[in-house]
């Protein structure tokens, strides 16, 4: 369902991670209409305070500026936010689920349950020594990190409409693009993390993270080579999009050294995700494996699909004619580059490669066309007091969220 019957642009998609901030929109036909990125690491600190304060200015000026259509954001919950346990619960009514994935949480989590917004996937069922058992995800955030999101939007006078994780844009992108039933597996390269998801449908069946991310891969190439980080990021970057490695290139060797334990790390991990998988979610094995995230390239795309034998979609919008089908999103990876480049040669404007790291802004923005089918609530004990949090955490728009008609929030631009 598209937002408001008379709406023309999706509310915006907006990722606020530690070291950048994202954002992209759609009109009503799937193209993108507005996308902007820029760097946080020349700009803050280890200070919240420091961080809120950048990344509201950045927001302002985007909207001072009418990079983006009205005034509505789903955010994305970072993956290093999100606590996630895969579990096996015994079969009970589906109305009591939420109750037994909240006993587990407690005995599992990492901090006090009441201080988490908790959401269940159920995956399937399957058996165990011949008993039946629910196949659960446990997703659990900390209250306070959805509030400093939620918080930094007020300040720059945005209005969240839902937060959601990066797992499920992932998906909803994957679907928007091939809108099949087969089982797929997801490796994004996050910031910090790497995500491995395996999917049917829109159904997420498997979700595990590694803690392997770009953050580590050019703290690696700093220390081998001596760099600062900003320095072994440009030079990973240079690489990432080289076509094809090169043997006798210094800089390529020197690169793939300095990351090939981690590599070995990220590749090692999935390939037993793909073992459990293949065990537990008996009948169709996945088919297809999609890489998405900063800085993925042809030649791991080539190495990933060599070493499981399957072959890759590569999430990368410098190469939109490989795999994409002429569906809603067919459009969407022609676009990126040529609105993310104008943005970016702007005074304002930070000069970062556009890549796969849009996949995750994507699927928020496109959140309105479909939901996953298989995410539960779960009632915990003490509800939010904040009723915005709450409301946008349901993904609803509440009458707190929703402003007067025809009247933006105030100091902020729209059409």
């Amino acid at each position: 369902m598209w937002y408001g019957k008379s709406t023309q642009y999706s509310p915006v998609g907006l990722l606020l991670q530690a070291g950048s901030v994202r954002a992209i929109q759609l009109d009503r036909s799937g193209r993108v209409c507005g996308a902007a990125v820029e760097n946080l690491a020349s700009q803050t600190s280890d200070s919240t305070i420091d961080y809120e304060r950048a990344v509201i200015a950045i927001l302002k000026r985007w909207w001072r500026n009418r990079l983006f259509r009205g005034w509505q954001v789903v955010l994305g919950i970072p993956s290093h936010e999100l606590w996630i346990h895969n579990a096996r619960l015994p079969q009970v009514p589906s109305e009591e689920l939420p109750q037994v994935a909240r006993f587990e949480a407690e005995e599992r989590l990492p901090y006090a349950v009441d201080e988490a917004e908790l959401r269940l996937i159920l995956a399937g069922d399957v058996k165990q020594d011949g008993v039946a058992k629910h196949e659960v995800i446990l997703l659990a955030c900390r209250k306070t990190a959805i509030q400093q999101q939620i918080h930094i939007c007020e300040r720059a006078g945005l209005v969240p409409q839902a937060i959601d994780t990066e797992s499920h844009a992932l998906i909803r992108f994957q679907r928007a693009v091939d809108n099949s039933e087969k089982r797929t597996v997801f490796l994004h390269l996050g910031e910090k993390l790497s995500t491995v998801i395996f999917a049917e449908g829109d159904r997420i069946l498997f979700l595990k993270y590694i803690l392997v991310g770009n953050y580590q891969f050019d703290r690696a190439i700093a220390e081998e080579l001596e760099l600062t980080e900003l320095e072994a990021r440009q030079l990973r970057t240079s690489v990432s999009h080289a076509e094809e490695l090169d043997a006798d290139d210094d800089v390529h060797r020197s690169v793939i050294d300095a990351i090939r334990s981690l590599l070995e790390t990220v590749t090692n991990e999935v390939e037993m995700c793909l073992r459990y998988c293949k065990v537990t979610f008996r009948g169709r094995p996945a088919g297809q494996l999609w890489l998405s995230g900063e800085g993925v390239s042809s030649w791991l795309a080539d190495y990933l699909g060599d070493r499981f034998g399957m072959p890759v979609t590569l999430c990368r919008d410098t190469q939109p004619e490989n795999h994409f089908t002429e569906s809603l999103a067919d459009q969407l990876p022609r676009h990126i580059g040529q609105i993310v480049h104008q943005s970016n040669s702007t005074p304002h404007g930070r000069s970062i490669y556009p890549d796969g790291a849009w996949v995750v802004a994507l699927g928020l923005a496109l959140r309105q066309f479909s939901l996953t089918t298989n995410l539960y609530q779960l009632a915990p004990s003490v509800r939010p007091k904040n009723h915005q949090l709450a409301a946008a955490l349901a993904g609803e728009a509440s009458d707190a969220m929703t402003p007067s008609a025809g009247e933006p929030p105030s100091g902020v631009p729209h059409d």
